[in-house]
């Protein structure tokens, strides 16, 4: 074990180490892209170091740190976060299992943000150079890791026209309307009531909101019929208005046709057949080079 790790270890003073498990099933679950092989999920298994349970509400990782391996959530639920000079919190992500947390501190060496549990969870522990070695003799598996960071930039692209672009009550729902697409798509739920081990403040953290304006949120979703948020729990009574309400399109999570249905579930007028997509292939409004030459102003006509 690297002298960081150790540093990391004296930091978690409840961590216990528990029998290694390997990545587990959910790591690039249910993709359209990158899933791994049974033999690769073998190889990334072999690679693990050791694995830890750590509580929740504990630091993983604090940014700055000087990293010599990377982390992968075996089990439970993570967060990023920042907390700006008087202490206040900006939940940056959350993360289920069979996400990396700081995949990215393999060329960085170090995080511009926090890690902290949310959830008692297990994480994986891979050195870098494992992952060095990996990138050399296994490059296909390196492809399918670099699209899960891939991923993480898709979410952090939506978490910001989120927070950016919708109103309060549609923040939460978007919000609510993600978890549950990521955790059914890879098979960590199979109904529309979740456990996200948050709580209000938390949520607000989540929503940019305070705990008062979120309070009233919450209110008007389970008024309105659409989904509860009760102990850390979402019940989602309304997936279609829900998705709706919260301009919610599941695209970018990148999941197999298989998972979106798994998603949708039993909801009533399935918005997965009414979603439109512009590709190279269509060529509605695209020149020869394939770019879309449609006006691209920020306000539309009727």
């Amino acid at each position: 074990m690297s002298a960081q790790a150790d540093g990391v270890r004296q930091t978690q003073t409840h961590i216990d180490k528990v029998a290694q498990t390997g990545v587990g099933p959910y790591l690039l679950n249910g993709r359209n892209h990158g899933q791994l092989t049974e033999e690769e999920t073998e190889i990334l298994s072999s690679r693990i170091l050791e694995e830890r349970m750590v509580p929740a509400r504990q630091t993983l990782i604090r940014h700055g740190d000087s990293l010599d391996f990377s982390m992968l959530c075996v089990g439970g639920i993570i967060s990023r976060f920042l907390d700006d000079a008087s202490g206040r919190r900006q939940l940056l992500s959350i993360h289920f299992a069979g996400d990396f947390l700081d995949l990215h501190a393999y060329p960085l060496k170090s995080l511009d943000h926090d890690v902290g549990a949310l959830t008692d969870v297990r994480v994986a522990l891979m050195r870098h150079t494992d992952l060095e070695t990996l990138q050399h003799e296994h490059p296909s598996i390196m492809r399918k890791l670099w699209f899960a960071t891939l991923l993480d930039a898709a979410l952090h692209r939506k978490w910001v026209w989120r927070l950016g672009r919708l109103r309060a009550v549609s923040r939460v729902a978007h919000f609510f309307c993600e978890c549950h697409a990521r955790l059914t798509g890879v098979g960590l739920s199979k109904g529309t009531a979740f456990n996200l081990g948050l709580t209000q403040a938390d949520l607000a953290d989540v929503s940019g909101l305070t705990v008062v304006h979120t309070n009233r949120v919450l209110r008007e979703l389970r008024e309105r019929g659409l989904a509860t948020f009760r102990d850390s729990t979402v019940e989602i009574s309304d997936l279609s208005g829900l998705w709706k309400l919260g301009q919610f399109d599941p695209e970018y999570l990148y999941l197999s046709e298989e998972a979106l249905q798994r998603v949708w579930g039993h909801g009533e007028g399935d918005p997965l057949s009414s979603r439109s997509h512009v590709g190279f292939s269509d060529h509605a409004g695209l020149n020869p080079a394939g770019f879309d030459r449609r006006a691209n102003g920020s306000r539309r006509e009727a």
